[in-house]
């Protein structure tokens, strides 16, 4: 029994592995060969995502709220590749506006026992992601290295924040929403994500805004990001967005600290 179970741990290590290699090799690609495959990777994740959230409703609506992800998807295509999108900060400050609109009615709803509406839910998928597209093809001399900064953020802080939590985290942040995440691993991750960032900076990436503001920018709304994600999960009595990616779940899973993250970060640089 105990062979067994410690097969299958590795076996669920190996499948995270490999799917969590793949997705981060993919994203490499995307940047270092720059335009216009990094819109593509962000068109596919917008498309991939809206997909699996609308497979977790009522599918009575059928092909054409499917439809709905292929049209959402499509428009960040044709803004970034085919529209001169002039660089208009206030634009960025309304889309947060209403990621963060949508984000309150989304909850409201599923406090209540309620299934969100699509259109909500949409909103707060897809304008973070649009806008990120945007504005690399807005900036293109200085938004790869923006770019390999967000990711790498986001990566370092979850792969920090879960070991300091294993080593030693004892108190849940938020026990009802995601017990396995502590106050130990949070702040733990947080600091050593710091560190790993303003040594990049240094060495490296050369921002336009410091580092050490711009990482906590990042992480702190990431994490805002991944308990939204967990709090839509538990009201719909579901584990994994869906098995897109196997050891992780599915691309929501992934992709849910950028959703939060991307708006703040591009206002923030927007600043300097």
């Amino acid at each position: 029994m105990l062979t067994q179970s410690w097969k299958g741990s590795m076996s669920n290590l190996s499948l995270r592995l490999i799917s969590g290699s793949l997705y981060v090799i993919m994203v490499a690609l995307a940047i270092y060969f720059e335009q216009p495959f990094t819109t593509i990777l962000i068109t596919l994740f917008s498309l991939l995502a809206l997909m699996e959230m609308i497979g977790h409703r009522d599918e009575s609506g059928g092909r054409s709220t499917q439809f709905t992800a292929l049209v959402y998807a499509g428009l960040i295509i044709y803004l970034c590749l085919f529209e001169q999108v002039d660089p208009l900060t206030y634009e960025y400050w309304i889309a947060f506006g209403v990621q963060l609109l949508s984000i309150v009615l989304a909850y409201r709803d599923l406090q209540k026992g309620k299934q969100a509406s699509l259109l909500f839910l949409t909103l707060y998928l897809w304008l973070p992601l649009a806008s990120l597209a945007l504005w690399c093809v807005q900036n293109p001399d200085i938004y790869t290295h923006h770019l390999w900064f967000f990711f790498i953020c986001i990566w370092s802080y979850d792969s920090m924040a879960y070991v300091v939590g294993k080593w030693i985290g004892k108190n849940p942040i938020f026990p009802k929403i995601s017990p396995k995440k502590t106050i130990e691993g949070t702040l733990g991750g947080l600091l050593l994500t710091l560190a790993i960032v303003v040594v990049l900076d240094a060495i490296w990436l050369n921002l336009k805004a410091p580092a050490i503001v711009l990482g906590m920018v990042v992480v702190l709304t990431s994490v805002l990001g991944d308990l939204f994600e967990s709090f839509y999960k538990r009201k719909l009595g579901i584990k994994d967005s869906g098995n897109m990616m196997p050891g992780h779940g599915g691309i929501l899973d992934r992709i849910d600290s950028i959703l939060f993250a991307a708006l703040p970060y591009i206002l923030v640089l927007s600043l300097y």
